[in-house]
């Protein structure tokens, strides 16, 4: 859809019941109809900000992710290899060409694996985006689908903020941001971002519960 330059907008309605499905505001149309809609169906979810790339430093714990995949692929292909490259290959009857195919194809595969692995992470550090607002907040987020959540510091429920090892020792969280839809528990995950940062949804939503504005 996204090659078209089509998108389609989902609201998460509170205390709505739809049996565990996600009410569409509008199937897929332009970009330029999905921004007509949003000013006229819901204006209050309008956002212009762009957003924030993640820091370089976000780099290391997309890269980080991307290595730990390739090792667990490597442990699963490890005895096929193995077996393919230096055990008695008898059993298969296969010709000598056909077996070739088949090396080159379980070689071939793993690479590929390993590429799409990089490449992921490539485009999830490049593409997530960040802001924090006065009412509301904006993820962007997304490898193959890319989908922008807006959400209301009153419809937040539990904000974690949270970071592994890899993200920790750059500084780096990412937030999780939970809230009882029509869907059940909704949650919005941002990219890496300074923690401090990331705090701030937090803070802004006890603040608002302890000065009255929380809805």
């Amino acid at each position: 859809a996204r090659m078209l330059g089509k998108a389609s907008i989902e609201v998460e309605v509170v205390g709505l019941n739809t049996e565990g499905s996600t009410p569409v505001l509008c199937i897929l149309t332009s970009m330029e109809n999905v921004q007509k809609i949003i000013d006229e169906v819901v204006p209050d979810f309008k956002y212009d900000v762009e957003g924030l790339h993640q820091p370089k430093v976000a780099a290391y714990p997309w890269l980080m992710k991307a290595f730990g995949a390739t090792c667990a692929t490597a442990l699963v292909y490890a005895y096929p290899m193995w077996f393919l490259m230096f055990e008695d290959v008898s059993v298969l009857e296969l010709s000598d060409t056909n077996l070739m195919i088949l090396r080159l194809v379980v070689v071939g595969s793993f690479l590929f694996l390993a590429f799409v692995y990089f490449a992921a992470a490539h485009i999830g550090f490049n593409k997530n985006r960040l802001d924090v607002g006065e009412n509301m907040f904006m993820f962007e987020t997304g490898i193959v689908d890319r989908v922008r959540t807006i959400m209301q510091y009153d419809r937040a429920q539990i904000v974690d903020v949270s970071a592994w090892p890899s993200a920790y020792r750059q500084g780096l969280s990412r937030c999780r941001v939970y809230m009882l839809s029509s869907s059940g528990h909704s949650i919005a995950v941002s990219g890496y971002y300074p923690t401090e940062d990331l705090e701030v949804i937090q803070k802004e939503v006890m603040e608002r519960i302890k000065d009255g504005r929380y809805d």
